[in-house]
């Protein structure tokens, strides 16, 4: 047991020293290849994960810029799960604002909403938008906080209720475009 984890230790280490210098968040393809398909959208988010904390450009870490489709994608509906999973649409606004400019912000929402009609995820993409003009109109329009979080737990349920389909359709996405995420 010992021995195996002392060996995927030593792997994480070159894959590391592999996709970095290349200057983006990708894996070796017969990496990917080796990971059960359960591992491969969890271990690919770990690593974009990774790279985008350590980048040393602070004014647009979380863009991905000249990252594949199939990254952005990956990136920003992992970011979103987390933070809906841990506190709902509102904490994932108010989290991000509170860390990017709302240049930064205004793309990032626009790769999160392409990430979604990408997935054929129509009513979480929706739930998305309407979250955003919702936390946005909140700071300006005068809602009772009663009707702002009955606003804010519909939504949440939105997303609830359909996390399992979306879950499914990023893991076929990623089996389907396994070179998306790797390195040549």
């Amino acid at each position: 047991m010992l021995k195996k984890l002392k060996e995927k230790i030593e792997l994480k280490k070159a894959i590391r020293r592999i996709a970095i210098p290349h200057g983006r968040a990708f894996l070796p393809l017969d990496y990917l290849k080796s990971l059960d398909k359960d591992s491969r959208v969890q271990e690919i988010a770990y690593h974009i994960s990774d790279y985008v904390l350590t980048k040393k450009d602070v004014e647009n870490p979380i863009l991905l810029n000249g990252y594949s489709q199939g990254m952005q994608m990956l990136w920003t509906t992992w970011h979103l799960q987390g933070e809906v999973n841990n506190g709902g649409f509102c904490q994932y606004f108010d989290n991000n604002t509170n860390l990017y400019s709302s240049k930064v912000l205004k793309e990032y929402y626009e790769l999160t909403k392409d990430s979604f009609q990408l997935l054929r995820c129509d009513k979480i993409g929706n739930a998305f938008e309407e979250a955003r003009l919702l936390f946005y109109s909140a700071e300006t329009d005068c809602i009772t906080q009663e009707n702002l979080n009955n606003s804010w737990n519909r939504l949440d349920c939105v997303y609830f209720d359909n996390e399992e389909e979306f879950l499914r359709r990023r893991a076929e996405y990623v089996e389907m475009n396994l070179s998306e995420f790797t390195v040549n």
